[in-house]
């Protein structure tokens, strides 16, 4: 399978989750955990000072 990226603003992205959240959950709750933890993780490394970077669990520092 060939992943793509895709960008979408907050609202947008809950807009989506809201719609795959209508659909039986057999069917979409792997989507929707990827698009939660990738979220998640884009998140908190724009909320970083520039010179660190989030890698799993740790913050670490850009030198």
């Amino acid at each position: 399978m060939n992943d793509i990226n895709l960008k979408l603003s907050v609202e947008e992205i809950n807009l989506v989750l809201n719609a795959l959240g209508n659909l039986p959950y057999i069917q979409v709750h792997n989507v929707i955990n990827k698009i939660q933890v990738q979220g998640k993780t884009q998140l908190q490394e724009s909320e970083l000072p520039e010179d660190q970077h989030y890698a799993g669990n740790k913050i670490a520092k850009v030198s």
